[in-house]
């Protein structure tokens, strides 16, 4: 299977077991890319994020046991592919800024001449 990349938002109520919950996180550490943990006291609750690089079935293993524990919520996302498809850059319609100086200098000499000229056959 290919990996592929995806987040996990781990949501530990007060009657979580935060080590069982560890235990299983460094059972799966192969393919875990960034963890943070904030505690919210205020809320009685912890909010683990894990972002993950690794196959589906090991990243639903790691969900599926988390998710089983009492006082635990777990919530997955999965890019539907690790291949990054790059946006094609859009051509501006809008000249560049070379071009607008170009012609206003343009305009600027033939205003010019054009008051020579009445000077002259004046």
């Amino acid at each position: 299977m290919e990996p592929r990349i995806g987040a996990v938002l781990i949501l530990v109520s007060e009657d979580g077991d935060i080590q069982h919950i560890n235990n299983i996180i460094s059972e799966h550490s192969e393919m875990i890319i960034g963890r943070q943990g904030i505690p919210l006291r205020e809320r009685s609750m912890n909010v683990i994020s894990l972002v993950l690089e690794g196959d589906t079935d090991r990243m639903g293993s790691l969900t599926g046991k988390l998710g089983r524990l009492p006082g635990v919520k777990v919530k997955s996302v999965l890019r539907s592919s690790s291949v990054v498809i790059e946006k094609k850059r859009r051509k501006s319609t809008k000249p560049s800024r070379a071009a607008r100086k170009k012609r206003t200098d343009n305009k600027v000499k033939r205003a010019r001449l054009k008051n020579l000229r009445k000077k002259v056959t004046e």
